[in-house]
């Protein structure tokens, strides 16, 4: 894998983990409004949030190490 599409999927990466934790803390917020609301869906949304949060986190990883080795790579060319 090159150094761009390296990256790329780690931008991917943190754009699905967000937009999958709007998702979910819509369906929090929703269960929350409800007159009925659901503790496994609201459970459910809980743990897709953890998730979520872990797959940005690594994804933000692996973008710091992509810029870490880039600039490695710079260092020594200069």
């Amino acid at each position: 894998m090159n150094d761009l599409s390296g990256v790329q999927s780690s931008l991917n990466g943190i754009q699905r983990g967000m937009d999958s934790f709007r998702q979910n803390s819509q369906t929090v917020a929703d269960q929350q409004k409800a007159s009925q609301p659901s503790e496994k869906e609201v459970s459910e949304a809980i743990v897709g949030i953890n998730q979520d949060r872990n797959q940005v986190e690594a994804s933000t990883k692996t973008l710091k190490a992509h810029d870490d080795n880039l600039g490695n790579l710079l260092d020594e060319m200069a």
